[in-house]
């Protein structure tokens, strides 16, 4: 059995019984994003202080969280401008909350949005901000990270896997959330060189963050981990039972 984080063999093993799972993780194609992250360069507003967000809009992912700290950042913040990429069920209720919240033109709607103006997105934000409170992984976290973005997230399922060097609260807390952006927006240039400091080996090319199996971390290369992937490939088509043949229909 392969699953992408240690949480989702967890979860594997309470749920199902399934022990021993290896964990291969999620990948980005590194050298496309830089292609999409260099020719969309756009530099963030030195007039305002962005956030960024990025997900399909499901209770899981408790955006609503974020806008509550966006409330309660208003006058620490006066020049906070939240973005957010993304679309699903949860839109009319968000923009309810929103405007219950007079948020106004503080919170920007930008729907889905083409590789290329997500990558334009990740370059305009000063830090990037997902309160999800269940991740199995978290693509978007190693999106912004290739960004070289800072990070505010929630400490919950596999997102501490995945988020080493940003910012995690408890989930569930707009206080927490609020106050770890203002801490940034205080702090930024040392949080944002921190950021960048253990971002170094995925940045140099080749490299892709991630676990094996017991437990520990490490660097792999990209091509050893497409192997592994084959490999696994090839284990489920070897040992996948045959079709049974379909009984002919007599005409």
């Amino acid at each position: 059995m392969v699953t992408v984080s240690r949480y989702c063999a967890e979860k594997l093993e309470e749920f199902y019984g399934v022990t021993g799972a290896a964990v291969v993780p999620e990948l980005i194609d590194l050298k496309a994003w830089r292609h999409y992250l260099q020719t969309n360069p756009t530099a963030p507003d030195p007039s305002k202080f962005t956030v960024l967000s990025a997900c399909r809009f499901y209770p899981r992912k408790r955006l609503e969280v974020l806008l509550l700290a966006a409330a309660q950042l208003r006058t620490a913040i006066p020049e906070l401008d939240i973005r957010i990429v993304g679309n699903g069920p949860q839109r009319t209720r968000l923009q309810a909350i929103c405007k219950e919240l007079d948020l106004g033109p503080m919170v920007r709607w930008l729907g889905d949005v083409s590789r290329s103006r997500l990558a334009e997105e990740y370059n305009r934000c000063d830090l990037f901000c997902l309160p999800s409170a269940q991740e199995g992984f978290g693509i978007v976290f190693l999106e912004a990270m290739a960004a070289g973005k800072a990070i505010v997230a929630v400490r919950t399922s596999a997102v501490p896997e995945v988020v080493q060097n940003g910012i995690l609260v408890d989930p569930d807390r707009p206080e927490a959330l609020a106050e770890a952006i203002r801490h940034l927006y205080l702090n930024f240039a040392g949080d944002y060189a921190f950021s960048h400091s253990g971002l170094d080996p995925v940045l140099r090319s080749n490299f892709v963050f991630g676990y094996y199996a017991g437990g520990h971390s490490m660097y792999v290369e990209k091509p050893i981990l497409h192997q592994m992937y084959l490999d696994v490939g090839e284990f489920i088509r070897a040992t996948k039972p045959a079709k049974r043949p379909m009984p002919s229909v007599q005409q």
